[in-house]
C-alpha cells in the first residue's frame, strides 16, 4: 500500500509539474486584467515566448464568461521570431459588446502538434464605444482635428503594416458605414486638409 501511494503521489506531482511547465512555454503580457477598453479601440496584445518549439502559429482567443471560456476565436497569427523571450504584438479591434469580464487567451501551436497557452490572470473590460464627434482623429492624439500626424498613421496603416487606427470608427472618414479604412477615405482626408474638401464625416457606430 505504501509503495502504491508513493506511486500515485509521484504520478500527481509529475502531473503538476508537467502542466506547469506547459502553462510557462508562453506568457501573455497583455491585456491580463484590470484594463477598460471602448467598442472598436485598437488594443494591442502583447505576449513572449519563454519556450519555443517549432512554432507554427498562435491562436487568439476572447470570452465574457471565465478563464476557462468558452472562447471566441479571433484569428491565427503567424509564427514570426521563434526564438526563446521573443516578444509579439498583435492588434485586435475590440468587439461591439458591453461587458466586465473579458479574458483573452493566447495559444503557442507546434509543427508536432503540441500546444501551450495562457490566459489573462484577471478580467478586463469594454464598455460603449470609441466613437464620438467627427472621424479623421487616426492616431488618437488630437481628438477631431486631423492632421498630418493622423494622415501619416493611416497611409502606414494601408500601406506598410503599420498599426491601426486607434478607434476603427474614426477611420470611415467619408461616412460609407466600411468596417475597414480604404482608398476613399484616405482620399477624402487628403482632399480635405490640401484642397478644401468636404470635412470628415461624423463618427457613426455602423
Amino acid at each position: 500500500m505504501k509503495t502504491l501511494a508513493k506511486i500515485t503521489l509521484g504520478a500527481l506531482i509529475a502531473v503538476a509539474v508537467l502542466t506547469l511547465a506547459a502553462e510557462a512555454h508562453v506568457r501573455l503580457d497583455s491585456p491580463n486584467g484590470g484594463e477598460a477598453y471602448a467598442a472598436g479601440e485598437s488594443i494591442m496584445v502583447e505576449w513572449q515566448i519563454l519556450a519555443g518549439h517549432q512554432i507554427e502559429g498562435w491562436d487568439l482567443w476572447y470570452s465574457t464568461v471565465s478563464r476557462q471560456g468558452p472562447w471566441t476565436f479571433i484569428a491565427t497569427a503567424p509564427s514570426g521570431d521563434t526564438a526563446d523571450y521573443a516578444i509579439h504584438q498583435y492588434y485586435w479591434t475590440a468587439p461591439d459588446l458591453e461587458s466586465s469580464n473579458v479574458y483573452f487567451r493566447i495559444r503557442q501551436n507546434t509543427t508536432f502538434g503540441t500546444q501551450w497557452a495562457d490566459t489573462s490572470a484577471y478580467s478586463f473590460s469594454i464598455t460603449g464605444d470609441c466613437c464620438e464627434g467627427t472621424t479623421g482623429d487616426i492616431d488618437g492624439y488630437l481628438a477631431n482635428s486631423p492632421d498630418i500626424a493622423d494622415l501619416v498613421h493611416l497611409t502606414t496603416f494601408m500601406f506598410s503594416g503599420g498599426p491601426p487606427p486607434f478607434c476603427i470608427y474614426k477611420a470611415d472618414i467619408d461616412g460609407s458605414g466600411s468596417a475597414v479604412p480604404d482608398i476613399a477615405d484616405l482620399v477624402y482626408l487628403v482632399s480635405y486638409m490640401f484642397s478644401g474638401g468636404p470635412p470628415p464625416a461624423l463618427c457613426s457606430v455602423s
